[in-house]
C-alpha cells in the first residue's frame, strides 16, 4: 500500500505540469484574439509616425542593391530644392514649403535663374492648369483713377415727343398697315385706313364713294401703342395710335446722400442693359438733379438724358448707369496745384540716396554713414524740388540749409 501511495504521488506530477502548460496557452490564444486589432492599429501608427525614416531606410537599401547609385529622391551634394512661389525657401531635402505648404521642386544646385529687377518670383503653368484656375490676363497700362458711382433705374419716354393720332371723323377701321407695337415708322407713312360711317341716306351714299382716309405717322419713330382693331367702329376724336420719337430717353434714379456731392449738371454716363451683353453701353447726361427735401431723408433724384439716336433702347427697359469720377475732381486732390513748381536756377536736379536707408538724402556723392555703402544718384522728376524742413516743426520749409525757425 505504501509503494501504491508513493507511485500515485509521484505519478501526478507530470499531469499537473501539462494542464498548467494548456492553461497559459489558452491564455495566449485568447491574448492573440482580443488584441490582435490593437497590434495592428499599433503597427500602422508606428508606420505612419516613422514613415520618413522608414522612407529613407529604404531609399539606402535600395541606393546599395543598385551599386551605391543615389534613388531619384536621395540627396546629392549637387541637388537643392526650392519652392516656386517663395524664393527664399531653399532646402537640401525633398519637402513641402513652410510658407505655402506646396511641394519643393528639385534642381541643381546653383542653377538658380536670375530674374529681372522687380519680379519675385516666376512660374510656369500649363494650358490645362491656366484654364482650371481660371487666370486671365491683361497687358498693364496706366488707368486713370477714378471712382464709380452705380445707379439703377428704367428708361422711360418723353412725353413731349409722343405724338397721338386722332380720328378726324366717326369710321370704321379696314385696314391697319402697321404690326404690333415698338414697330419703326416714317413721318407719312400710312398706319390705319379710316371709312367714314355715314350719318343719313344721302350720306351713306356719298361715303360709299369715297375712298378711305389714310392716317399717317404725324413723326418718324415707333409706335408706342395701337388702340383700335380691324372692323372696330371708332368716334370722331378717338385716339387711334401713338407714335413716339425715341432718340432720346430719360432716366429717374435716386442717389444717395454720400454720392449727391460728386455729381454735378452735364456728368457724363454709361447706360446699359444685363439683356444687351453685346450692345455696347448707350451715352447719356446728367440733366437735373432734385433734392428729397420734403421727405427729410437727404439724397436726391436725379434725372440723366440717353442718346438713343439708333432707337433700339425702348421705355421699360432696366438700365444700370455707371458715373466715373476723376479724383483729380473730388476735394482733397481738387484743390491741390496741378502745374509743378517753379524751377530755380539752384535747385538740384539729382540726389545721393543710399539703397539700404533711404532716409539717407545727400547733394554730394559718397557713403552711407551707417554701412558705408556707396550712394546711388537719383534724377528727380519734373515736379519735385528739394528742400529743408524742420523735424520740429513739419510746416516749416526752407529752401537752403541753416536757416533757423523763427517763433
Amino acid at each position: 500500500m505504501a509503494t501504491t501511495d508513493r507511485e500515485s504521488e509521484f505519478g501526478s506530477s507530470p499531469r499537473a505540469a501539462g494542464s498548467a502548460r494548456r492553461s497559459v496557452w489558452q491564455i495566449v490564444q485568447l491574448l492573440r484574439v482580443r488584441l490582435r486589432f490593437v497590434f495592428v492599429l499599433l503597427f500602422v501608427a508606428v508606420v505612419v509616425g516613422q514613415w520618413e525614416v522608414l522612407s529613407n531606410y529604404w531609399s539606402r537599401f535600395v541606393g546599395a542593391l543598385r551599386g551605391g547609385a543615389t534613388a531619384p529622391g536621395a540627396v546629392s551634394p549637387n541637388t537643392e530644392y526650392f519652392c516656386p512661389m517663395c524664393p527664399g525657401v531653399l532646402s537640401s531635402w525633398p519637402d513641402k514649403c513652410p510658407i505655402c505648404y506646396m511641394p519643393l521642386v528639385r534642381r541643381k544646385t546653383g542653377d538658380a535663374t536670375l530674374l529681372p529687377e522687380g519680379v519675385v518670383a516666376r512660374m510656369q503653368l500649363s494650358p490645362q492648369r491656366i484654364q482650371l484656375a481660371g487666370i486671365r490676363t491683361a497687358p498693364v497700362t496706366y488707368r486713370e483713377l477714378a471712382r464709380e458711382i452705380t445707379l439703377v433705374g428704367r428708361a422711360q419716354c418723353d412725353p413731349r415727343r409722343v405724338r397721338r393720332i386722332l380720328a378726324p371723323n366717326a369710321g370704321i377701321v379696314r385696314e391697319i398697315h402697321t404690326g404690333t407695337n415698338w414697330e419703326n415708322v416714317r413721318e407719312g407713312e400710312p398706319l390705319v385706313s379710316l371709312v367714314e360711317l355715314p350719318t343719313t341716306k344721302t350720306n351713306e351714299r356719298v361715303a360709299s364713294q369715297r375712298p378711305p382716309t389714310q392716317l399717317a405717322a404725324p413723326q418718324a419713330g415707333r409706335v408706342m401703342s395701337l388702340h383700335v382693331q380691324v372692323d372696330q367702329p371708332v368716334v370722331a376724336g378717338a385716339v387711334i395710335a401713338e407714335v413716339a420719337d425715341l432718340a432720346e430717353l430719360f432716366v429717374d434714379t435716386s442717389i444717395s446722400p454720400t454720392d449727391l456731392p460728386l455729381l454735378s449738371i452735364g456728368q457724363p454716363a454709361e447706360i446699359s442693359n444685363e439683356d444687351a451683353t453685346t450692345h455696347a453701353p448707350w451715352s447719356g447726361k446728367l440733366v437735373a438733379i432734385r433734392p428729397f427735401v420734403e421727405t427729410g431723408r437727404g439724397g436726391a433724384l436725379a434725372r440723366f438724358v440717353v442718346d438713343n439716336s439708333q432707337q433700339d433702347l425702348f421705355p421699360g427697359t432696366p438700365v444700370t448707369v455707371r458715373c466715373k469720377i476723376s479724383l483729380a475732381e473730388i476735394e482733397p486732390y481738387r484743390s491741390q496745384p496741378r502745374n509743378p513748381p517753379p524751377l530755380r536756377s539752384t535747385d538740384p536736379r539729382f540726389v545721393y540716396l543710399c539703397p539700404d536707408h533711404l532716409h539717407e538724402t545727400h547733394l554730394k556723392p559718397g557713403r552711407c554713414p551707417h554701412e558705408k555703402n556707396e550712394l546711388e544718384s537719383v534724377a528727380l522728376a519734373d515736379h519735385q524740388r528739394v528742400d529743408w524742413w524742420c523735424p520740429m516743426h513739419a510746416a516749416v520749409t526752407a529752401s537752403a540749409p541753416g536757416q533757423e525757425y523763427q517763433a
